[in-house]
């Protein structure tokens, strides 16, 4: 009775742990399944095993301030061992085009594989041991842009338990520039907790490496998720994707 009572318990931390459902760090190691497609930190796109995390079929609204201002959307869906998501953002800005990436990811012998496919930009992610405690993540992306491409590389580690999960990702950004020499490097430690319904992380972005200052300061930023019900959720984050981020989540 004990070791089935204990199963349960294993069972239940397995499906929480792969929920994933707040954003923590470069999302390299620990991804968010509310936002794969248009929310990102760091120097590489976020992981596109996330998609693994996604609970059935999902549509997620999306909305960003700050500098600019963004309304997106994501759908995907997932079981246990593959899934796909497609997201679409608008800026509001003058000459700014939408942007419309796909993402794809399956898991073999407790190794996750991704794919990331949009306009000037692809990636690729791996994610080691994806629902077990601890996880190591690497994303690899090129963006071809107009005047100059951007070659990027991610590893992370993260610890996943019931309560809280620690994260720490690291991703570096090479320049086909002539004007720019220097590979960057940001570092960025994170913790998320969870309280019952309600999730809270807290990550910090320590730039590295960057004699030419061509990045703004370290910055602190965090985020806030209640998920009262397996049908919905809400993230609501500061100085992440933008000044404010707010996305949306529903699940059939």
């Amino acid at each position: 009775m004990k070791k089935m009572i204990f199963g349960l318990i294993f069972l239940f931390s397995q499906i929480l742990f792969a929920s994933n459902k707040i954003g923590i760090s470069q999302g390299v190691s620990s991804p968010s399944s509310t936002s794969t497609i248009n929310f990102s930190n760091g120097f590489t796109i976020e992981n596109p095993v996330g998609v693994l995390y996604q609970e059935g079929i999902r549509l997620t609204g999306q909305f960003t301030n700050g500098n600019s201002t963004t309304i997106g959307g994501e759908a995907g869906i997932a079981n246990k061992r593959f899934g796909a998501a497609v997201g679409v953002t608008t800026y509001d800005c003058d000459g700014c085009d939408s942007r419309a990436s796909l993402a794809v990811g399956g898991e073999f012998r407790g190794i996750g594989f991704g794919l990331r496919f949009g306009e000037s930009l692809y990636g690729l992610g791996v994610l080691v041991n994806p629902h077990g405690q601890h996880r190591i993540g690497f994303v690899a992306d090129v963006n071809n842009g107009d005047d100059v491409t951007i070659s990027s590389f991610a590893a992370g580690y993260s610890y996943v338990s019931q309560s809280f999960t620690f994260s720490v990702d690291a991703s570096n950004a090479t320049f086909d520039d002539d004007n720019i020499e220097d590979t960057l490097i940001l570092l960025t430690p994170g913790l998320a907790f969870n309280i019952e319904f309600i999730t809270i992380s807290v990550s910090y972005d320590i730039r590295l490496n960057d004699d030419n200052n061509t990045s703004s300061d370290n910055d602190l930023w965090f985020g806030v998720g209640i998920a009262p019900s397996n049908s919905w959720n809400v993230m609501v984050y500061s100085e992440y994707a933008n000044d404010i981020a707010v996305a949306a989540s529903f699940y059939f």
